[in-house]
């Protein structure tokens, strides 16, 4: 479950809400060029 938490606040950044956490915002990147 954790892993799952963690790609929510990345699904929220690829919808156009903006994270706080630097960090988070770089996976979802990652995972947007992996998509």
């Amino acid at each position: 479950v954790k892993r799952l938490i963690r790609m929510r606040p990345a699904v929220r950044y690829w919808k156009g809400v903006k994270v706080e956490k630097p960090e988070i915002t770089y996976v979802s990147t990652t995972s947007k060029q992996g998509v």
